[in-house]
């Protein structure tokens, strides 16, 4: 095993969980260019969870069934990435059952229950790193039964035990969204006077260290030790992430760039955005990425609607059939477009395929899954 943790664990907590590594590596004809990064995919198949994982430095490509090594279901209700772990939280009862994969090594890891919560909490938005895991919860207030009382819950997994802080007496409403960066929670809630906060959660002592608050609801990119705030008017602000110390402001042109709120996982390089970029409907493709320079307000890459040429050219190298874009990721530094596709033909195969911004295939890998989620082993 690539962590010797994963060992320790397996023998101490012998019948509280499970870990191991089934996975297969696959026989194939497609050549691994091992100047590519690693990849893994996720899907449905038949109500079970399959991984395929393109190991080019390797030049092999493992596959599993995470439902039968780990006893994931279909219905799980978070899939999280952090530190070289893919974790999926499933609601059992009051409580989470977990299973992560690690997409570095294949070994996977199970826990039937975190905490044992009180009779009156209730669940929130969970986190995960490789020393613990955990979840926001709430519960009744007894000096205030309009603002409840907000909790930390944090599962180590070291000692097996399940720690419940305090964080907010009633002044926070609800994790929105949640993110471990560096070892840090950082964490998304809304406040009794409509405001937005984004508050900062030392995981070592559960306090709550740093706090700030909007007039407006935002999303978050985190990006090398730095915070962009993005707002719904098109503004934006940058703070430190290390002492929520203002940086910078400035505003973005009139196109929305963004779904959802919360953290997005988008990179900001020398000024440099990766956004999504929305496609003329009606189009097979909602989406697809694009570099946008937040000093000259200009969409660099991804205005042209690339991904309908790539999509032309794998059909092309099939020969046959139709195909349909499932996920897409890409690095700004690099120019490097990694996709994912669906064969629409009924037969559940897809395909990954190493691309950029000018729809150049520098990689095909047909798989026998259609991957709805892809993880960048470099990136966290």
């Amino acid at each position: 095993m690539k962590y010797s943790q994963y060992g320790v664990l397996c023998a101490v907590l012998f019948g509280m969980f499970s870990c191991g590594s089934d996975d297969v590596v696959v026989d194939t004809d497609t050549t691994l260019d091992p100047s590519l990064p690693n990849i893994t995919a996720f899907a449905e198949v038949n109500s079970e969870i399959l991984e395929v994982t393109l190991l080019n430095d390797q030049q092999r490509i493992r596959e599993s069934n995470l439902t039968q090594t780990t006893g994931l279901t279909n219905d799980f209700v978070r899939l999280l990435q952090n530190a070289g772990l893919a974790t999926f939280f499933t609601i059992s009862g009051n409580d989470f059952e977990v299973h992560q994969l690690d997409i570095l090594s294949g070994e996977t890891l199970q826990f039937g229950g975190l905490c044992q919560l009180d009779a009156e909490e209730g669940l929130n938005e969970p986190f995960a790193s490789r020393s613990s895991i955990g979840f926001f919860t709430f519960e009744a207030n007894p000096q205030n039964d309009a603002k409840p009382l907000n909790n930390l819950r944090i599962s180590n997994q070291e000692t097996q035990e399940c720690s419940k802080t305090l964080i907010d007496a009633g002044e926070l409403f609800g994790a929105r969204a949640v993110r471990v960066v560096n070892n840090e929670l950082l964490a998304n809630f809304s406040t009794e006077e409509n405001q937005f906060a984004l508050v900062k959660i030392d995981l070592n002592t559960s306090e709550v260290v740093r706090r700030i608050e909007f007039t407006n609801p935002f999303r978050v990119v985190v990006n090398e030790g730095v915070m962009f705030i993005f707002f719904e008017d098109n503004t934006y602000q940058s703070y430190a992430q290390s002492d929520f110390g203002f940086l910078s402001a400035g505003s973005m042109g009139p196109i929305q760039f963004f779904e959802g709120y919360g953290f997005i996982d988008k990179q900001v390089v020398d000024a440099k955005l990766l956004v999504d970029v929305s496609y003329i409907q009606p189009s097979s493709i909602e989406s697809g990425p694009g570099i946008y320079d937040l000093e000259t307000n200009e969409l660099l890459k991804g205005g042209d609607f690339f991904l309908l040429d790539v999509t032309t050219k794998i059909e092309q190298e099939i020969g046959e059939g139709s195909v349909r874009i499932t996920r897409y990721l890409a690095d700004i530094e690099t120019e490097l477009v990694i996709c994912s596709y669906e064969r629409v033909d009924g037969s559940g195969e897809g395909g990954i395929v190493y691309t950029n911004f000018e729809a150049e295939l520098l990689s095909h890998v047909p798989t026998t899954i259609a991957p709805e989620f892809l993880i960048r082993h470099t990136l966290n």
